[in-house]
């Protein structure tokens, strides 16, 4: 007796076999995720003041659960606060970030990221920081 092999599993039918190609290829596979977007960004920051971010979380396709947010890149002289640093995520979140300068920071550009990790994911935010 020979087997043959297809590059498709075949399945039986009253007496004829039908090819089974299994699931489409251009099927989307959706894992539970979640969005961050920081919005306000573009501000220039002036010595001794601060500026307002918005930051928006948002869960997609299920997810719920604690995600963490930090901020990265930041100069000496800058620091930086969140309303909230640690939230459980089931649907949309809005927290404010307030970065602020001391009056001996340098002046220049910086790259800054905004992270959020939670649930086996990492997803960040990087924007640039202009201090003038």
């Amino acid at each position: 007796m020979h087997l043959l092999r297809s590059e498709a599993p075949f399945r039986r039918t009253k007496g004829s076999a039908i090819r089974d190609d299994g699931p489409r290829r251009d099927s989307a596979v959706t894992w539970p995720d979640f969005e961050l977007n920081v919005t306000d960004v573009g501000q220039a920051l002036r010595r001794r003041d601060r500026a307002i971010f918005t930051t928006a979380l948002r869960s997609m396709h299920g997810f719920d659960s604690d995600v963490r947010i930090y901020v990265q890149g930041l100069p000496k002289g800058v620091s930086y606060r969140l309303t909230a640093w640690q939230l459980r995520l089931d649907g949309i979140a809005i927290i404010i970030l307030s970065i602020e300068a001391v009056s001996s920071v340098e002046k220049g550009t910086h790259n800054i990221t905004v992270s959020a990790i939670g649930g086996g994911r990492l997803n960040n935010f990087t924007s640039t920081l202009v201090i003038t």
